[in-house]
């Protein structure tokens, strides 16, 4: 049965409606330029921009801020091919260990990280910042702060001028064009926290108070009719379709559209 992407007011307080749409990327509005300032590309609901010539790692952090943005800092397998399709062949990532050797901390992101090799090396002892490497397969590698490398800097999109939108703290569960629930469909290989839970609710609260939260499966054991809540770092949008698996006894929600 065909589907669309559509969000529907149906005036609940926790949860609205959308139909599941077969897109790779949810896509609110036609023009993007709403979504991104101009000359900036919009992906998974954030904004890019490559900044001109290269940079050390410190100015490009300083150069992003100035934009209202950071260094960008892949969050998945899906943003990291969003950005080899830029074609460029080093680029500086929001990650360093300045403060702590071998303690990588990123300017964003929740987890991911996709090392080449071992992992950083800290080669010749001053390698403290990380990039992204076409000669490696864009895996990340250590690098020294001071070389000279492309910038490319990612803030949210604005998506408060795209339609359709949910209110604050609302979530968003999928339906089939007959208006029915669609319960055995979960988000697979994101998982961020699991826990036990007596409601659907209480795991849409905790993925409120996660900050690094996107969207949320909720597991009903049918033997033991215990929940289980599953806090994703990702959504249906931002991953490849077959992400997106039959579950069964297993409902996915989003957080705000």
């Amino acid at each position: 049965m065909e589907t669309i992407w559509k969000i529907l007011s149906c005036g609940l307080p926790i949860i609205s409606v959308f139909l599941l749409g077969n897109l790779h990327s949810i896509v609110c509005s036609g023009n993007n330029n709403k979504l991104c300032p101009d000359s900036w590309m919009y992906w998974g609901g954030s904004c890019y921009v490559k900044l001109p010539g290269s940079m050390t790692w410190f100015a490009a952090d300083t150069a992003c801020k100035n934009h209202g943005a950071l260094i960008v800092v892949p969050e998945s397998p899906e943003e990291t091919s969003f950005l080899r399709g830029l074609q460029i062949n080093v680029i500086w990532l929001g990650c360093s260990d300045t403060e702590k050797e071998g303690r990588w901390v990123c300017l964003e992101g929740c987890g991911f990280m996709d090392w080449a090799g071992q992992g950083p090396d800290n080669w010749q002892g001053n390698q403290d910042c990380a990039a992204m490497v076409g000669s490696i397969q864009y895996q990340w590698d250590d690098r020294a702060c001071t070389q000279s490398h492309s910038v490319v800097c990612k803030k949210p999109a604005d998506e408060t001028k795209s339609e359709p939108q949910c209110a604050d703290h609302t979530y968003c569960f999928v339906i089939d064009e007959d208006g029915r629930p669609i319960t055995d469909h979960c988000l697979s290989g994101y998982t961020l926290k699991e826990m036990k839970i007596a409601t659907a609710g209480q795991c849409g609260q905790a993925c409120i108070q996660e900050p690094c939260c996107r969207s949320f499966n909720v597991r009903h054991n049918a033997t033991s009719h215990q929940k289980t809540c599953q806090l994703n770092y990702a959504t249906r949008a931002q991953v490849n379709s077959d992400r997106f698996i039959l579950t069964k006894n297993c409902m996915y929600f989003e957080t705000p559209c």
